[in-house]
This record gives C-alpha cells, structure tokens and sequence, in this order.
C-alpha cells in the first residue's frame, strides 16, 4: 500500500511514496482505497481526459504493492542522517537593481525570468566574515571601520555583554554586523552606520524568550497630535535614542558568538545581559524601560494607542509619542520640552534634533503664520518610482476614474509578486502622508491574487 502526494509537475501523473522500500512512484494508472466498501481507479490520460471506474471488489494490498514496483518510474529517498538544512545568502532582486530592456511591462515578462533573477548563490564563507571583510575592502573602508569601531565602543561602554566560556548545555545564537548609510531629505549622507545584530530566528520560545510583542506609534496617532500642535500653536521637538535597544535589561540567558572584529578569544562567547538587536524580546524589553522612565517623569500611556505619553499636570497638557527610539514631545511651553530633554538625557544617550523636521521618513513642514503642519514623502515616492522604473511617468490629478470597475480574473495575466510588492510599496505613503491613495489602494488590492493588464495599467 502506497500513500498519495498529490500530482507530479513534469507530467500528468499522480506522486507515491511506498514506505517499507523507501521509493518514490510516479503513476497514471492507480486505485485509490479510502477504507470504504468499494475503491475507485482512476486513470490519467495523455489527452487530459480523467477516466473513472468503480471496482466493486477490493484487491488485496499485496496485488496493488506488486503492480506499483512493476513501474519503471522511481526514485530512491535520501538516507536520513544526510539531510541537512541549507544556508543561502538573500539579496534585493535584480529587477530593482539592473532593470532589463523595456518589454511593455513593469514587471518580469515569466515565471522562468523571475526564477533565474532569484537564484540563490551559495557560499561556503560566513556571511557575516563575508560582509564585514567587504566592508573592509571598500573604498569608503575607513569611515566602515570607524563606524564599527564606535559601536564595539557602545557595547563596552553599556555592558551590553559579559565574555564566558562557551556552554555545553545550551545553545549559542549567531551574529552578524549589519551595515547602512543613514541620508537625510535631501538624500545627503548623515552617517555611516554599522550595527551588530543577533540571528534572533535560532531562539527558542520558551527557552531564551518568552512574549515579543511591542508596540509602535499609529501615523493616526501622530497625525492627530500633529493637527492639535498646528491649531493650538503647541511647540514640537524631536529627539532620538542613540542604541536604544541595549538599554533594556534580559531576563534570560542568551549567549552569542562574537561578530567578526571583536577581540574575544576561541572558545568564548558573549553572554548577553542587555537586549540587542535582533534579539525576540529587544523591541518589548525597550518599551518596557522607556515607559517606566516616562512613568517617573510623569507621563502616562493612553488607552487608544500605548505609544502616545500624557502629563495631565500641564495646562494645555503635553505629549510625547514613541517610535522605537524616535520621540518627539508636543508642548505648550519650550520650557516644558526642555526640562524633558533633560530629564531622559540624564537617563539616555540622546539626539536632540531640535524641532521637529523629519519623521519616519516623512519631510514636516510647518508654517506658523498660517497655522499649518505639511508631511511629504517626494523622496520616499521618487525612490520607488526609480524602483518600478516610472520615474518618467506623467502625474495624474486623481489616482484613478471615477466608477471604473475592473473584472476579477481567474488565472493572472502578469506576474503577481511583482504586482503585489507595488502595492504594499505604496501602501506606506497611503498611510503616511497620501489618503487619497486609500481607495485606489483598496480596489486594487482585491486583484492582488490573480492580476491582469488592466489592473497593471490601473497601478502605473
């Protein structure tokens, strides 16, 4: 007796798998028995034509197991102690990067030219060592080796770790040193910025984590705050908290292999006492420790979003709204803010970008005399035009026609994770500084699983 896998993809045929030998089967002529009074077969045809017979007999198991070994199509499973999970190495998609000729399409004209765009290239060299030792290799290797410098520097500095042998009894998690340019909204360079990151994926629930959950401002949230600021006339300012994350203390006990660069001896590893990042629990044990501190300062959580602070005591009462590690305080009084800043600087290394210009991506304009706050996103929106190669597009006043229905497909007519992906690439100016785009977004969503030329033509 064999059991069923489902369909071959070379040819119509059904898949088996016959447990005692340890063989795969590729069959068109099989009968099926779902442990009723009669069993089916069920033959396949080369002209796609599904013949049914009912037999009113069952055979023996014997009798179907010789007829299965009698077929020349098979296939020996692999023994089981050489199975082994892959590594691979991921990168953007070539698409995005060296766009090919022009074919009438945003998108890869097949799913063969999709594949062979992702290809994943294998390596036998640590990726982090990989990484780091091209960072070292790169023309701009002495702004990266500063870069990597100041944050080994930062570990030191805030006991991020404590260096112990290497346990036998449990398990080691991996780093990697993560390295980005950081640009400010004229695309100008602010920083380069090199961080080192756990490989959080190899912790176990459990074991070295336990709840994960940690919450992150609303762009409702903050438009609000925003339209209260420009009506009242309240004072905004933003601060940022420099490694954020290696301020908050674990409770567990995490050990991790030292990144490459670091001066730690073979045979020792890092135990963590502070939360990196990358770590499941880093954003939540950060929430944790800045809402205690903004607890003693005064400020407490609002129900409707847990990120929005409130100091009742004050007359307008002021805020102060948290993104990871931006934060950005609305006041009455510049007193008010100031005393703040000074408060959380005694806690925190900080950033004081004084008022508030440039949020999650997001350019704030603000004109006092006519009571108004503007957010744009022209780079955000430039980059991805640039990405789906629209950057010569024509604007249009509104995003789409007015009563414009468009048919649901059956089957795609274009490649659907390409379409997909420029949806959600647009769903963040939607959210942030774009509402007119919500109903577009939303209509176009619905075809998001099987695309066609219509809904193509519709998103450019």
């Amino acid at each position: 007796m064999c059991t069923h896998l489902g369909f071959t993809l070379q040819q119509k045929a059904y898949k088996f798998v016959h447990h005692p030998t340890q063989q795969f089967f590729t069959l068109q002529d099989v009968i099926f028995d779902e442990g009723g009074t009669a069993i089916e077969r069920v033959i396949i045809e080369h002209n796609h034509i599904v013949e049914t017979q009912t037999l009113h007999q069952i055979q023996p198991a014997q009798n179907i197991i010789q007829q299965v070994q009698q077929h020349p199509q098979q296939q020996t499973l692999p023994s089981p102690n050489i199975l082994s999970r892959p590594k691979r190495i991921t990168c953007i998609p070539q698409w995005f990067t060296n766009p090919s000729p022009a074919t009438g399409s945003s998108w890869p004209t097949s799913e063969l030219e999709e594949t062979k765009r992702a290809t994943v290239t294998h390596t036998n060299v640590s990726p982090d060592r990989h990484m780091y030792a091209e960072a070292m290799a790169h023309p701009n290797a002495t702004k990266w080796e500063i870069a990597c410098k100041d944050e080994e520097c930062t570990f030191e500095r805030m006991g991020v770790y404590e260096i112990v042998p290497c346990p036998k009894d449990q398990k080691v998690v991996g780093s990697k040193w993560v390295f980005c340019i950081k640009r400010g909204p004229d695309s100008q360079i602010l920083k380069y910025k090199a961080q080192v990151v756990t490989q959080g994926f190899s912790q176990v629930e459990g074991v070295d984590y336990d709840q994960t959950f940690a919450p992150v401002a609303k762009f409702a949230s903050l438009h609000t705050l925003l339209t209260i600021a420009a009506e009242r006339d309240l004072e905004v300012h933003q601060m940022d908290v420099k490694s954020a994350y290696l301020n908050g203390e674990l409770q567990e006990d995490i050990f991790m292999n030292a990144p490459a660069g670091f001066n730690v001896l073979e045979g020792m590893v890092l135990k963590l006492v502070k939360a990196v990042y990358g770590t499941k629990q880093g954003g939540r044990v950060w929430y944790e420790e800045i809402r205690n501190t903004l607890s003693t300062m005064g400020y407490q959580c609002t129900d409707a979003d847990h990120t929005v602070f409130i100091h009742q005591s004050d007359s307008p009462p002021s805020f102060i709204v948290l993104y990871i590690d931006d934060i950005t305080m609305v006041a009455k009084c510049l007193e008010t803010i100031t005393w703040d800043k000074e408060a959380l600087s005694q806690k925190y290394q900080m950033s004081d970008l004084s008022e508030l210009t440039w949020i999650l991506g997001m350019h704030v304009t603000r004109e006092r005399v006519d009571g108004t706050i503007t957010l744009s996103q022209v780079k955000y929106i430039g980059e991805i035009l640039k990405r789906f190669r629209h950057s010569n597009s024509c604007p249009i006043a509104t995003p789409s026609r007015a009563n414009e229905h468009r048919k649901k497909l059956l089957m795609p007519e274009i490649n659907a994770k390409a379409y997909q992906s420029a949806i959600r690439a647009l769903m963040y100016p939607m959210l942030g500084s774009r509402p007119d785009l919500a109903y577009t977004m939303a209509a176009l969503g619905h075809h998001a699983a099987t695309p066609g030329n219509e809904h193509n033509h519709a998103l450019e």
